[in-house]
Protein backbone atom coordinates (compact mmCIF):
# COMPACT_ATOMS: atom_id res chain seq x y z
CA UNK A 1 0.00 0.00 0.00
CA UNK A 2 2.71 1.98 1.17
CA UNK A 3 4.78 2.11 -2.57
CA UNK A 4 1.14 2.62 -4.22
CA UNK A 5 0.72 5.67 -2.20
CA UNK A 6 4.48 6.83 -2.94
CA UNK A 7 3.55 6.06 -6.86
CA UNK A 8 0.72 8.05 -6.64
CA UNK A 9 2.40 11.07 -5.30
CA UNK A 10 5.61 10.68 -7.70
CA UNK A 11 2.58 10.89 -10.54
CA UNK A 12 1.23 13.96 -9.29
CA UNK A 13 4.08 15.85 -9.44
CA UNK A 14 5.16 15.01 -12.94
CA UNK A 15 1.87 15.42 -14.33
CA UNK A 16 2.74 19.25 -13.78
CA UNK A 17 6.29 18.75 -14.98
CA UNK A 18 4.88 17.30 -17.95
CA UNK A 19 2.23 18.62 -19.57
CA UNK A 20 2.85 16.28 -22.72
CA UNK A 21 1.96 13.22 -20.82
CA UNK A 22 -1.53 14.51 -18.72
CA UNK A 23 -3.85 12.87 -19.80
CA UNK A 24 -1.52 9.09 -19.62
CA UNK A 25 -0.74 10.01 -16.18
CA UNK A 26 -4.68 10.86 -15.10
CA UNK A 27 -5.82 7.53 -16.61
CA UNK A 28 -3.10 5.88 -14.78
CA UNK A 29 -3.33 7.95 -11.29
CA UNK A 30 -7.05 7.08 -11.71
CA UNK A 31 -6.87 3.73 -11.91
CA UNK A 32 -4.05 3.79 -9.06
CA UNK A 33 -6.80 5.75 -6.69
CA UNK A 34 -9.46 2.74 -7.23
CA UNK A 35 -6.72 0.24 -7.09
CA UNK A 36 -5.58 1.68 -3.80
CA UNK A 37 -9.67 2.13 -2.81
CA UNK A 38 -10.27 -1.68 -3.25
CA UNK A 39 -6.78 -2.16 -1.11
CA UNK A 40 -7.52 -0.11 1.63
CA UNK A 41 -11.17 -1.04 1.95
CA UNK A 42 -9.65 -4.44 2.24
CA UNK A 43 -7.03 -3.51 5.09
CA UNK A 44 -9.86 -1.99 7.19
CA UNK A 45 -12.16 -5.21 7.12
CA UNK A 46 -8.90 -7.23 8.04
CA UNK A 47 -8.65 -5.06 10.48
CA UNK A 48 -11.26 -5.27 12.32
CA UNK A 49 -11.75 -8.87 12.17
CA UNK A 50 -8.22 -8.85 13.77
CA UNK A 51 -10.09 -5.89 16.39
CA UNK A 52 -13.13 -8.78 17.14
CA UNK A 53 -10.17 -11.71 17.67
CA UNK A 54 -8.82 -9.53 20.34
CA UNK A 55 -11.82 -8.74 22.03
CA UNK A 56 -12.89 -12.26 21.80
CA UNK A 57 -9.44 -13.50 23.51
CA UNK A 58 -9.96 -10.67 26.49
CA UNK A 59 -13.45 -12.03 26.93
CA UNK A 60 -12.11 -15.48 26.81
CA UNK A 61 -8.87 -15.36 28.39
CA UNK A 62 -8.74 -12.12 30.20
CA UNK A 63 -7.22 -8.36 29.98
CA UNK A 64 -3.78 -9.73 31.56
CA UNK A 65 -3.12 -12.77 29.33
CA UNK A 66 -0.30 -13.21 27.03
CA UNK A 67 -2.06 -13.96 24.13
CA UNK A 68 -4.59 -11.31 24.35
CA UNK A 69 -1.69 -8.48 25.43
CA UNK A 70 -0.38 -9.67 21.90
CA UNK A 71 -3.20 -9.39 19.99
CA UNK A 72 -4.60 -6.07 21.21
CA UNK A 73 -0.74 -4.75 20.46
CA UNK A 74 -0.71 -6.34 17.11
CA UNK A 75 -3.74 -4.86 16.34
CA UNK A 76 -2.90 -1.36 17.57
CA UNK A 77 0.38 -1.64 15.73
CA UNK A 78 -1.46 -2.13 12.64
CA UNK A 79 -3.96 0.29 12.91
CA UNK A 80 -1.80 2.91 13.63
CA UNK A 81 -0.42 1.94 9.81
CA UNK A 82 -3.25 1.98 8.58
CA UNK A 83 -4.03 5.56 10.08
CA UNK A 84 -0.51 6.36 8.56
CA UNK A 85 -1.19 5.18 5.25
CA UNK A 86 -4.33 6.90 4.92
CA UNK A 87 -3.48 10.58 5.85
CA UNK A 88 -0.61 10.10 3.49
CA UNK A 89 -3.15 8.97 0.76
CA UNK A 90 -5.45 12.02 1.63
CA UNK A 91 -2.20 14.34 1.08
CA UNK A 92 -1.25 13.32 -2.02
CA UNK A 93 -4.45 13.68 -3.53
CA UNK A 94 -5.16 17.02 -1.85
CA UNK A 95 -1.39 18.09 -3.53
CA UNK A 96 -2.82 16.82 -6.42
CA UNK A 97 -5.99 18.37 -6.87
CA UNK A 98 -3.91 21.61 -5.71
CA UNK A 99 -1.41 21.05 -9.15
CA UNK A 100 -4.19 19.93 -11.26
CA UNK A 101 -5.63 23.27 -10.39
CA UNK A 102 -2.49 25.09 -11.17
CA UNK A 103 -2.15 23.18 -14.39
CA UNK A 104 -5.68 24.26 -15.62
CA UNK A 105 -5.44 28.02 -14.86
Amino acid sequence: LRNDIKKLSEQSTASVLFTRRFSIIKKDSSNLNKCLKVRAASIHKQLDSLSNDAKQSVAEFGEDAVVSRVKRAQYDFMFKQYQMAMFKINTVLINKQESSKKFIQ
